[in-house]
């Protein structure tokens, strides 16, 4: 918006127009030229102001952004396969096992009358429980490898020195699989007067697909001099180590 110039400003201008024109007229100035210099010095430039228009339309939509909401769980799948087969060796590194596996059948066990593995070097797999425990990573039951302790070399003598994360692998037709150990106990061989033996024992029983039994005789001091310890057995529980099966399996 222009403004009006003031009044007084408006009178005083044609008697110093009069004026300029005769001081600067010798010099060959035009009048009308000093005049508009005057006019243009004296007159103010209008402001320009920057205004912030409204915006027009809808506003632009917003740009989806990454959620930090963690997915639903799910249950992990194994990181390598190895089909359930018949074991062939176990290996136990800490306690230097490194042993064959005989499949001990239905008849051998009616036969033995219960398990008793055929040499002192060699480990029985269990093939007389049914659906049949076989090793691998989807494996439906428990898996049962028994070997004897002796007052001479035997393969499971050393059993009883594991402990919690000790590893054990068992060289299937298929593969190795890795396991380790989540627990130990001793109990004895048979049930009586109330104590809970072997063959009933919650543990020992219990299904669970992807664990290992290892069993052996616990022998002391005083087993030293006998044939056959009679009163207890030495129970080994392990779990499959997917990480490490996979990990080896990978190597190969």
């Amino acid at each position: 918006m222009r403004f009006s110039r003031p009044v007084a400003a408006q009178k005083a201008r044609p008697s110093a127009y009069l004026w300029i024109v005769l001081v600067f007229g010798s010099l060959g100035i035009t009048a009308a030229y000093v005049y508009d210099v005057l006019v243009a010095q004296d007159t103010e430039a209008p402001k320009v102001v920057a205004r912030q228009h409204p915006a027009v339309g809808p506003p632009p939509p917003e740009v989806p952004t990454e959620t930090s909401e963690a997915p639903s769980p799910q249950e992990e799948a194994p990181q390598v396969v190895i089909p359930a087969s018949t074991p062939l060796r176990v290996g136990v590194p800490k306690i230097g096992v490194n042993a064959e596996i005989e499949v001990y059948t239905p008849e051998m066990r009616a036969e033995r009358g219960g398990y008793n593995p055929s040499t002192r070097d060699i480990v029985s797999w269990d093939a007389t429980i049914s659906p049949t425990g076989a090793p691998g990573t989807d494996s439906q039951n428990t898996v049962y490898l028994h070997g004897h302790s002796s007052w001479v070399d035997a393969v499971f003598n050393n059993l009883g020195d594991l402990a919690n994360g000790d590893l054990a692998l068992v060289t299937t037709e298929n593969g190795t699989i890795y396991y380790s150990v989540v627990e130990q106990f001793s109990v004895q061989k048979v049930s009586s007067d109330g104590v809970v033996g072997f063959a009933d024992h919650e543990t020992v029983v219990e299904k669970v697909p992807g664990r290992l039994i290892l069993v052996g005789c616990d022998r002391t001091a005083e087993d030293d001099a006998q044939r056959v310890s009679a009163r207890n057995v030495v129970v080994v529980v392990l779990e499959i180590d997917l990480d490490t099966t996979a990990e080896m399996a990978a190597r190969e």
